[in-house]
């Protein structure tokens, strides 16, 4: 991925070998599936998804193609976004099995380039207003064509994190899930330069994060939260009951169904928990949380310079390490005063360290060290 160049706007297709075949929606044979790159995942043994988890849609002299992870190539029928859907569902093959016995399959994801979306009746980017607020207006002729193809939306709507339902039938979903990067769906603050790929790259390289974490599902945080959810269904089947039926009940070690408030502090400016806060009221550092940075960085001293060898330390690598052993808080915040500390009880902890000496570091069992602060991160500088 790194060495893939990063280039601005439409870029020339690069060609595709004349001996390698393409097969269509129709005729999808295993003789016909390209030879995919080295490190590139294969579809899943499931039978339902062996195309892969998802597909980036493009258009190429005027046919619509779907590019998938295994480096095979499908001619897309479909004239219109609702056909698109259909025939995602009922053709393509798309998905990836459920990772824990209550949970649910994932939905196929499609990425729609920019030629798709003109293709397709769509905004290639989103005006000011439309982006601020995350979705085109329900009036567009688009939602208007999915609404008489009996095509829902999510509360969300049509944004750069679509999602195109029908609600289920028993346990068969009917569920498409879009990513628009021209919609700043692959935001660089989380993807990198994932949005600048060309589509056979984009589809390679959201098929390894598939394979290693889940199908995207919006940000990398956002992934993370339905990977949790996936692993650990908020509820489960209970044990049948005297007349032998099961009935659905809380999973224990889920996030659960029901949202929960966080602590006041750690919400974000704005939230509806801080409203009966003053209007212009700053909250310090005992009311706030003040992250300290994960991807500190300071430069070389003049001394340092100097020198013909150092030794580089990544202390941002301490966040993953305390990731490794976190314990994540399931339950509703509880308030309380002047409590005992408890490393093990995930919750926010105000503490007084002020009276810690930074550049006094124990190294060992008795044995301490003296350092420069200033040439190490501090928990007190965000």
């Amino acid at each position: 991925m790194g060495a893939s160049p990063c280039r601005q706007g439409r870029r020339s297709r690069r060609p595709r070998p004349a001996s390698t075949p393409r097969t269509t929606s129709t005729a999808r044979r295993p003789s016909a599936r390209r030879a995919a790159p080295a490190g590139t995942p294969a579809g899943g043994t499931d039978p339902r998804f062996e195309n892969g988890p998802l597909a980036v849609v493009d258009v190429e002299d005027g046919q619509v193609l779907a590019y998938c992870t295994g480096g095979l190539v499908l001619d897309v029928p479909a004239k219109s976004l609702p056909s698109l859907v259909d025939w995602t569902l009922k053709e393509a093959k798309l998905g990836q099995p459920k990772l824990s016995g209550p949970g649910k399959d994932a939905d196929p994801l499609l990425v729609l380039t920019e030629a798709t979306l003109e293709r397709y009746g769509l905004p290639v980017a989103l005006p000011e207003e439309e982006r601020l607020a995350g979705r085109i207006p329900e009036g567009h002729k688009v939602i208007k064509q999915l609404v008489r193809a009996d095509w829902k939306l999510t509360k969300r709507g049509f944004g750069p994190w679509a999602r195109i339902y029908r609600p289920a039938a028993g346990s068969e979903r009917a569920c498409v899930q879009l990513c628009i990067p021209s919609w700043h769906a692959l935001d660089s603050r989380h993807w990198g330069e994932a949005g600048q790929l060309l589509p056979a790259e984009l589809a390679r390289l959201l098929g390894v994060y598939a394979s290693r974490v889940m199908t995207p599902r919006g940000s990398t945080a956002v992934t993370g939260l339905e990977l949790m959810t996936a692993l650990h269904p908020p509820t489960r089947a209970s044990e049948p009951d005297a007349d032998g039926k099961r009935h659905s009940e809380h999973n224990p070690g889920s996030l659960g169904k029901d949202p929960v408030d966080c602590a006041p502090c750690e919400a974000p400016d704005g939230h509806p928990l801080l409203k009966d806060l003053p209007r212009f009221h700053v909250r310090g550092p005992a009311e706030k949380l003040f992250e300290e940075a994960y991807d500190w960085a300071r430069p070389m001293t003049d001394a340092e310079c100097t020198l013909r060898h150092l030794v580089g330390i990544d202390v941002n690598m301490a966040f993953a390490a305390g990731a490794n052993g976190l314990i994540v808080g399931l339950g509703a915040p509880t308030h309380v005063k002047a409590p005992v500390f408890d490393p093990k009880l995930p919750g926010s902890w105000l503490v007084d360290l002020s009276h810690v000496d930074l550049s006094r570091v124990k190294v060992g069992k008795d044995k301490w060290a003296d350092l420069d602060a200033s040439l190490l991160p501090s928990p007190f500088t965000p």
